[in-house]
Order: C-alpha cells, then sequence, then structure tokens
C-alpha cells in the first residue's frame, strides 16, 4: 500500500475495502509507536548530554524560571534543534501537571 492509498482509504473509508482501511489504520498505529520510541530514545540522550554539561534543576522555578524555560524552547525551535524543543516543552508540560 502505497500513500496515496493510504491517504485515499482514511479521506473516504466507505469507499474502500474493510481490509484497506484495516491495514492502513495499523500501518498508522505502527508509526506512531515508532514515533514515540525514537523521540523517547532521542531525548534522552539529549537530556543525558546536558546532564554531563552541568545542567540540572528544570523542575525548580529556583534553577530556571518558567518564562525562561519557555525562551528556551522558542530559541531552540528557531535555531531547528527539535530534540530540545521536545525536551523543554515536556519541562513546561511536567510542571503544569
Amino acid at each position: 500500500m502505497n500513500i496515496q492509498q493510504l491517504k485515499q482509504a482514511f479521506e473516504n473509508p466507505e469507499e474502500h475495502s474493510r481490509a484497506i482501511y484495516h491495514e492502513a489504520a495499523l500501518l498508522n498505529e505502527h508509526m506512531d509507536v515508532s514515533l514515540t520510541k525514537m523521540i523517547t530514545q532521542a531525548m534522552s540522550l539529549s537530556l543525558a548530554k546536558q546532564r554531563g554539561r552541568g545542567k540540572y534543576g528544570w523542575w525548580e522555578e529556583e534553577i530556571i524560571s518558567h518564562a525562561d524555560l519557555v525562551q528556551k524552547c522558542r530559541e531552540n525551535l528557531l535555531s531547528g534543534s527539535y530534540i530540545d524543543v521536545i525536551n523543554y516543552a515536556a519541562m513546561l508540560m511536567a510542571r503544569d501537571i
């Protein structure tokens, strides 16, 4: 199944056989799981690298403020450091939980 067939199956499931729609759904789920595994590994490596540079305490407002985390997230987005963007966004999310 190619990308065009997948797109058509999701856009018009009633026009495609259940088998094709099911195959597309399984592939979509597989890709989601693969993405989360890849991102988790990349996040862990990036965090370990930063710990090695002496960075710590992202959960402590006294060590790094919410505003500073937001600023770091923006800076990394602009520089194309997407794993760092994800890490800073995750830190912000974890603080809000």
